[in-house]
């Protein structure tokens, strides 16, 4: 973007409406959040060369399409819509679950092979 941004707005697009999550004017340097029922965080400052919209504590239902509108002088706009895919933290823990029943076993196997070499040596 080589023109001066004046005010970036972050939204979340659903199919039956449109939640303003964070409006920000830069010419005055604040930042005006919205009834939206999520804590946002966004930065807001003069001379801003990017944006960043923080949401803690994400969780599935935060998933979608959120769309970030930069506007500068009149017929200065640019658009950019992103998808955020958030999964179920379930998944993650049955990975790790795998994972650890696999080294189990393996250390199960390392410590019986170990015994049989033990004994067929002594023999």
């Amino acid at each position: 973007m080589k023109w001066p941004v004046q005010q970036v707005m972050w939204e979340k697009l659903r199919s039956h409406q449109i939640d303003r999550l964070s409006t920000c004017n830069l010419s005055q340097g604040r930042s005006y959040t919205s009834r939206y029922p999520r804590q946002m965080l966004s930065n807001c400052s003069q001379g801003l060369n990017r944006t960043v919209l923080t949401m803690p504590h994400v969780t599935a239902s935060d998933s979608g399409l959120y769309r970030c509108s930069f506007e500068g002088s009149p017929g200065e706009n640019e658009t950019v819509v992103t998808r955020l895919t958030v999964t179920d933290g379930e998944t993650d823990n049955q990975y790790i679950h795998s994972i650890a029943g696999g080294a189990a076993l393996l250390l199960l196997f390392v410590i019986l092979i170990a015994t049989l070499s033990v004994i067929l040596y002594h023999r």
